[in-house]
């Protein structure tokens, strides 16, 4: 092969190895407590790569769980302007199809299926605030986490592209806090014992 191939080949490689990591981002991050319950906020971010014409709209059927003994409180959407199209989704807890969000407060998951607004940059916006009971230990689950199903609950579009594959667990406090904060409370009456005797 001559150079200019080898240079073409290895930019169009490139090319499209930069295309297909091009994906709209999920995070799902403990907001602290509001009124003695834990407060969640599912953003998204629009990948940039993907706008044509300065701008683009995103779509996404997401399922979420928490793990007994929380309950599930509440399910909300947290940017309105944003998020404002209910869209008809595949529930994976219902096998069928929801508009917007729906919530099993005896089963403590939920679904929601939206569309957005135009957006015009890769900023996040909140599109869920989640409510559990109480501020203990509670771990909510997302995408196929959540579902148990590979297929439903775990995707988000955006240009015309469907992308799947989100997916977590997320737990408060994380298991390595517990761990020490456990540590710290057994470890606090042998220092003072120890320092009784010396």
């Amino acid at each position: 092969m001559t150079a200019n191939l080898w240079t073409w080949t290895l930019l169009l490689c490139a090319f499209a190895a930069q295309s297909s990591l091009a994906a709209p981002i999920l995070t799902v991050t403990p907001g602290g407590l509001n009124a003695g319950n834990r407060e969640w906020f599912v953003d998204i971010a629009a990948d940039p790569s993907l706008f044509s014409g300065g701008g683009g709209s995103m779509a996404n059927e997401l399922a979420f769980s928490v793990d007994d003994p929380v309950d599930l409180l509440n399910v909300e959407v947290g940017d309105a302007a944003i998020w404002d199209t209910p869209n008809p989704g595949n529930n994976p807890f219902t096998g069928t199809e929801t508009d917007g969000i729906y919530i099993d407060f005896v089963n403590d998951n939920s679904f929601a299926a939206y569309g957005s607004a135009v957006v015009t940059s890769g900023d996040p916006t909140q599109f869920l605030k989640i409510t559990t009971a109480g501020p203990g230990l509670t771990t909510l689950r997302y995408g196929t986490a959540a579902s148990g199903d590979p297929n439903k609950g775990n995707l988000i579009a955006q240009a015309g592209q469907t992308f799947s594959g989100y997916t977590g667990v997320v737990s408060v406090p994380e298991p390595a806090t517990a761990l020490l904060t456990v540590m710290g409370i057994l470890c606090i009456p042998a220092c003072f014992r120890s320092r009784c005797r010396g």
